[in-house]
C-alpha cells in the first residue's frame, strides 16, 4: 500500500468517525431531550465507527451481493466492538457499555440488534454511500492534499487521546468516593425524614468532590459505565445527583 492509498483510507476514517459522532450524539440527544457529546474522546469523532467503516470498505469493496455484505460486515463490526469493549475494560478497569439486557447478547459486549444495525449500515455504505463520498472528496484531491489532511487528523486525534487518557487518572477514585458520599447522605433520610437530602450533612462531601468537565461528559456519554466493584452505573449516579442534589448535571 503506497502513501497516497494509506492516507486516503485515513481521510475516510476521519470522515466516518465524524459521521458516527453525529449519529450517536443526535440520536441520544433526541431520545433524552438534552444535548449529549457521545464518544470516549472530547472532539467530534468516534473512532470505532471510523475503524468499522474502513474494515468494511477494505474487505468487502469487491462484493456486490447485499446479503453477503450484510452478514460479513455484521461479523466484522461485532468482532471489532467486542474487542474494543474488552480492551477498554482491561485498560481502564470499567465496563463502558453493557448489552446484558438485550436479546441474544454475548457477555453483554455485543448483541443481535447491533449485528443487524452494523450489517444494514455497512450494506448502504459499501454499495451506495461510499462510492458517492469517494467521488466527492478524495477523488477531487491530489496526493499532497490527502497526506496533509490525514496528517492533521492524526495529530488532532493523538492529542485528544493523550488529553483524554491523562484525564482519566483518578477518575475511578472520584466516582467511587462520590457514590459513597451519596449513599451516606441517603442513609440519613430516615433520621431526618422532614429534610431534603441536599440539606443533610452528608451532602457536604458530595459538594467537595469536583468532577472535571471531561469526567462529567464521560459519565453522560456512557450511561452503562461501571467501574469494577461498583454498585451503580454512571446513569444511576447521575440520576441520584439530579433527584437529590437539585443539579442538572
Amino acid at each position: 500500500m503506497d502513501i497516497k492509498t494509506f492516507a486516503t483510507y485515513a481521510v475516510w476514517f476521519l470522515i466516518y468517525s465524524f459521521i458516527g459522532w453525529i449519529y450517536e450524539s443526535t440520536l441520544r440527544s433526541f431520545l433524552h431531550r438534552r444535548w449529549y457529546n457521545s464518544g470516549f474522546l472530547n472532539g467530534p469523532y468516534i473512532p470505532i465507527y471510523g475503524f468499522g467503516a474502513i474494515l468494511d470498505i477494505f474487505f468487502l469493496k469487491d462484493l456486490s451481493d447485499p446479503l453477503q455484505i450484510f452478514l460479513y460486515s455484521g461479523i466484522i463490526d461485532c468482532l471489532l466492538e467486542y474487542l474494543t469493549s474488552w480492551g477498554m475494560e482491561k485498560l481502564f478497569h470499567a465496563r463502558w457499555w453493557d448489552y446484558s439486557n438485550k436479546f441474544l447478547n454475548i457477555n453483554g459486549r455485543i448483541c443481535l440488534l447491533g449485528f443487524v444495525a452494523f450489517g444494514s449500515f455497512a450494506t448502504v455504505i459499501v454499495l451506495f454511500f461510499h462510492p458517492w463520498l469517494q467521488a466527492h472528496t478524495t477523488d477531487l484531491m491530489d496526493t499532497a492534499q490527502i497526506v496533509s489532511l490525514s496528517s492533521f487528523g492524526a495529530i488532532v486525534l493523538s492529542a485528544d487521546t493523550w488529553i483524554t487518557v491523562s484525564g482519566m487518572k483518578g477518575f475511578q477514585e472520584k466516582v467511587e468516593e462520590l457514590t459513597l458520599a451519596l449513599e451516606n447522605a441517603k442513609s440519613r433520610v430516615s433520621e431526618q425524614i422532614s429534610d431534603r437530602i441536599d440539606s443533610l450533612p452528608g451532602m457536604d462531601r458530595v459538594r467537595e468532590i469536583k468532577l472535571s468537565l471531561q469526567e462529567k461528559r464521560l459519565l453522560r456519554a456512557f450511561p452503562s459505565l461501571r467501574f469494577r466493584n461498583m454498585k451503580y452505573t454512571a446513569e444511576q449516579i447521575i440520576q441520584m445527583i439530579r433527584d437529590n442534589y437539585r443539579s442538572p448535571f
